[in-house]
């Protein structure tokens, strides 16, 4: 069973940490927004962004970015595009060295229209 923090838990994020919980992975799920975090733990739902989905029992999330980090074997940042920069060097110091870095993120940044995978790199 691979460890892994799923980095934004939107529609997107919140699919992809399902699908990966599903698949017997252990998964933790950070969301920024308090509340998306409370009704993933109380409803097994994100009711404000994948309304109607069931989310396996198994799938845990968080608003503790270092705590949904500590010692996972792969980090998916799914955040939003204007975001991931600055979520991603706030988690630089709780991501393992040996960790695999998956950039899911969609967009470009609009300032410098550099890809995800670019913004991830300078700031790791």
């Amino acid at each position: 069973m691979t460890s892994v923090a799923v980095v934004g838990a939107g529609s997107w994020g919140t699919t992809l940490a399902a699908l990966l919980s599903k698949k017997g992975h252990d998964v933790c799920l950070w969301a920024f927004e308090p509340e998306v975090d409370d009704q993933i733990k109380e409803r097994r739902e994100n009711v404000s962004y994948l309304p109607g989905i069931e989310l396996p029992q198994n799938l845990r999330s968080t608003t503790d970015l270092a705590g949904a980090l500590d010692g996972v074997e792969i980090v998916v940042s799914v955040s939003p595009a204007q975001v991931v920069g600055t979520v991603m060097a706030e988690a630089a110091a709780h991501i393992d060295d040996d960790a695999l870095i998956v950039s899911a993120s969609k967009g470009i940044e609009i300032t410098t229209l550099r890809r995800m995978d670019e913004v991830i790199s300078e700031v790791l």
